[in-house]
């Protein structure tokens, strides 16, 4: 990995980035480890998974106002991640589809139907559909 770091910098604070912690997400309803239905984006087939908690997605660097040649890293954005015991990987929330498993019949096939009737779908093809303005 290769670190493009800003001139000027001359020391980076890397607290704000060790040992990542999975924690439940401020507007997640699902407990860690809990069972969920996943469909990765690149896959056709849906799995059993296990709810892990919300990880950062990256990092970041700032630079706070008045503290030249020091860089503070910090985690980004946080998101649901999964483990796929079968596959041996771990997903985030944004490239699979999935919902809690609650009970037995909650464990399903997630469909093509079923992604293509979601909100966010259905409102990008609103957003496609519509002409241009004039």
């Amino acid at each position: 990995m290769t670190m493009h770091i800003p001139e000027g910098i001359t020391e980076l604070d890397c607290k704000g980035i060790q040992t990542p912690k999975l924690e439940r997400g401020p507007l997640s309803y699902v407990k860690p480890g809990a069972y969920v239905s996943i469909r990765p984006a690149n896959d056709d087939r849906t799995y059993l998974g296990i709810y892990l908690g919300d990880m950062p997605i990256g990092v970041a660097g700032i630079q706070r106002k008045g503290e030249d040649g020091k860089l503070y890293l910090s985690r980004t954005q946080p998101n649901p991640c999964i483990f796929i015991p079968q596959l041996e990987q771990l997903f985030y929330g944004m490239e699979s589809w999935w919902g809690e498993i609650k009970v037995p019949e909650d464990l399903h096939q997630i469909t093509d139907a079923d992604i293509e009737n979601t909100w966010y779908v259905q409102a990008l093809k609103t957003i496609l559909d519509k002409e241009p303005m004039q």
